[in-house]
């Protein structure tokens, strides 16, 4: 005998046309809901479009009433095309809203990472993915479905200004806001960047609304959260994949923590271990190293040996540390540190916790990014 599940989905706007915040979120919508039916004759889903719905938190895009077996619950949606590494922010925001309003929470989504699901399982957040992967998890309803499609693979289309150069460029505008205005040849020089390029990502910015004319001799970068999300975004895609050196695991763990702080070497430190040091609750299980130095001198260092799955990972940088520390009194977030010269950019510390895959890392990055990094845009609020 056939179960019946209803959905009443109960949409933010009046018209079907404008449900959510798009048409797009609109047809992952019709399509997780296409998803749930498929190949499941236990489960016959009849969709009620009468009723609005209406939340004064945004995180939400719609919400599902789910009638079963004479028991009545909702399911508040979050329709997302890309559901990556920068979109954990709202993520952990999502842990934290979930223990307060008590509600059930679904994705769903184009495509979402291995390590994303396995988050959102332990966290019991239900989600569904296009190509056919399903947590759904709301008693007496149980379905999970894990890697039993091949995934379809995304291509993403970035603007330019979002690949190598540009990130890197676009990634010391965003800490010394000011070097907008430097002579291109400077930015040449310090960050390794042709002056063509410099002068072309420039253009680019000025098209796409992120730089503009302060006044008759001065430019300004404005929108810097709406720009620095877009790098964090690009950076896990285009850029970090790049700068890797291995992963490692540590042999001596007696004498590890004596090791990081010897300066030997210019090495600098990044995710959980770069919070721990800005003295956040955490206590680092993975640290993540950017340097370029040889890296038979930081194996020998830290006593370290060669593991894909170690909890060590060594990345080259990208940043030139000298030039950020000769502009400090203009970088909106290393005059508050200047102790920690071993630190890695803060910028870059709170893209790292949103790598980990692990819960506390990710509120600790809310931490972070309400307390320093929101902060320092404030400083420069253009």
């Amino acid at each position: 005998m056939n179960e019946f599940v209803h959905y009443f989905i109960m949409f933010s706007n009046n018209k079907q046309g404008e449900i959510m915040n798009n048409k797009h979120d609109y047809d992952l919508l019709k399509e997780g809901i296409k998803i749930l039916r498929e190949g499941r004759d236990f489960v016959n889903i009849k969709i009620a479009e009468e009723k609005k719905y209406s939340h004064s938190n945004e995180i939400f895009d719609a919400k599902l009433d789910i009638l079963y077996a004479q028991q009545k619950q909702k399911l508040y949606v979050i329709c997302k095309k890309y559901f990556d590494f920068s979109y954990t922010k709202n993520l952990s925001i999502l842990y934290l809203e979930k223990d307060k309003i008590k509600k059930n929470i679904l994705i769903i989504s184009e495509n979402i990472p291995l390590n994303i699901t396995e988050i959102l399982k332990e966290n019991n957040i239900n989600y569904i993915d296009i190509t056919g992967n399903i947590y759904l998890n709301i008693p007496p309803i149980y379905i999970f479905i894990n890697d039993k499609r091949k995934s379809k693979k995304i291509t993403r289309k970035l603007p330019s200004v979002f690949y190598t150069t540009g990130l890197k460029l676009i990634f010391s505008f965003l800490n010394i806001p000011e070097s907008v205005n430097f002579p291109f040849r400077k930015l040449s020089q310090n960050l390794n960047i042709s002056i063509a390029s410099i002068s072309n990502i420039m253009q680019n910015l000025i098209t796409m609304g992120y730089i503009i004319d302060y006044d008759s001799t001065r430019k300004m970068l404005i929108k810097q959260d709406d720009l620095y999300r877009k790098w964090v975004d690009a950076y896990f895609d285009k850029l970090r994949p790049k700068l890797i050196r291995g992963k490692y695991s540590i042999i001596d763990h007696k004498n590890f923590h004596e090791n990081l702080n010897q300066e030997e070497y210019d090495v600098f430190y990044s995710g959980e271990y770069g919070a721990e040091r800005l003295d956040f609750d955490i206590k680092a299980g993975n640290f993540v190293f950017y340097s370029d130095e040889k890296l038979e001198n930081l194996i020998r260092k830290y006593k370290l040996v060669k593991d894909e799955n170690g909890n060590i990972e060594i990345l080259k940088t990208f940043w030139n540390e000298k030039f950020f520390t000769e502009n400090t009194s203009r970088n909106l977030f290393k005059q508050d540190f200047l102790s920690l010269n071993h630190n890695a950019p803060l910028l870059l510390i709170y893209a790292d916790l949103l790598n980990s895959n692990n819960e506390r890392a990710l509120k600790i990055s809310k931490e972070l990014y309400e307390k320093h990094i929101e902060t320092g845009f404030n400083r420069f609020p253009g």
